[in-house]
């Protein structure tokens, strides 16, 4: 069977991507709300940002299992469901308890939003062209970072953040529909593993020693920009430095920019 068009599994599988983004860094601009509308403290902000990365850790193994068994066209939409779903009940939620549940149903159902379309590219496309379309992918992810700053602050002049997140779960099962509609289903080349030796397998990178060297690293410096990013940049900058949340969004949108021109620029130096 021939590879798809990438076009096409780029927009269904990017925009949920994109979105995952969005979900991941929309705390830092609507902490103002949170904070006066429900009560939510500062300590209590940052337990319900962390909902959504604990979930999805928490998700990786299981849901690397369920993609190499029954394939990302049939993943990825399951999960997604599961995220809109929890998009409406942040929007619902009247209290802290509800906010975060919620938000770990997103980080649980967005979970395979990057190793779904990197499973694709990997199963269709030549190894020479896998890091250029990966990095095309990576542009999606900063694209929703952007997204998420100073749009999402001039949208909540306009609407609540209750409404914006209703916007988000009504987009999010239209990404879910998108991938059912339009990935196929990956060639069986070979009988699919049992449980039993996919776990193995996790066993066998779990005792690497590489993994151990790279791990930590990856933890320390990624964790710490996403907590940056993902919550306290906002807050800080208008606590501390008195700025308005229009100007303190157009900061975040300058610190997103850079990984989002990073992955443009590696995508083209490939082709």
């Amino acid at each position: 069977m021939s590879a798809p068009v990438f076009f096409g599994l780029y927009l269904s599988f990017a925009s949920a991507y994109l979105l995952s983004y969005v979900y991941r860094t929309v705390n830092a601009v609507i902490s103002p709300e949170l904070s006066a509308m429900l009560g939510v403290s500062a300590s209590a902000l940052g337990l319900l940002t962390s909902a959504y990365f604990i979930a999805f850790a928490a998700m990786q193994i299981p849901a690397g299992m369920l993609l190499d068994r029954y394939g990302r066209r049939r993943v990825e939409p399951v999960l997604l469901m599961v995220a809109g779903c929890g998009a409406l009940a942040f929007a619902a939620a009247e209290g802290l308890l509800g906010l975060t549940l919620a938000r770990a149903l997103i980080g649980a159902g967005v979970s395979v939003c990057l190793m779904a379309p990197f499973k694709a590219i990997a199963t269709w496309y030549p190894r020479e062209r896998q890091a250029s379309l990966a990095g095309w992918m990576m542009l999606a992810g900063g694209t929703g970072a952007l997204l998420s700053t100073a749009p999402l602050a001039a949208a909540l002049s306009l609407v609540s953040w209750r409404a914006i997140f209703i916007v988000l779960a009504i987009a999010t099962f239209g990404c879910a529909f998108a991938i059912l509609r339009n990935v196929p289903d990956a060639p069986v080349t070979a009988p699919a593993s049992t449980w039993r030796e996919q776990w193995l397998g996790v066993q066998r990178v779990f005792r690497s020693p590489r993994f151990w060297w790279i791990a930590p690293l990856g933890a320390v410096t990624m964790g710490s920009f996403m907590a940056i990013q993902g919550l306290w940049s906002v807050p800080w900058l208008m606590d501390v430095n008195g700025y308005s949340r229009l100007a303190a969004a157009d900061h975040l949108l300058l610190m997103g920019v850079t990984p989002c021109f990073a992955a443009s620029k590696t995508s083209l130096n490939r082709h």
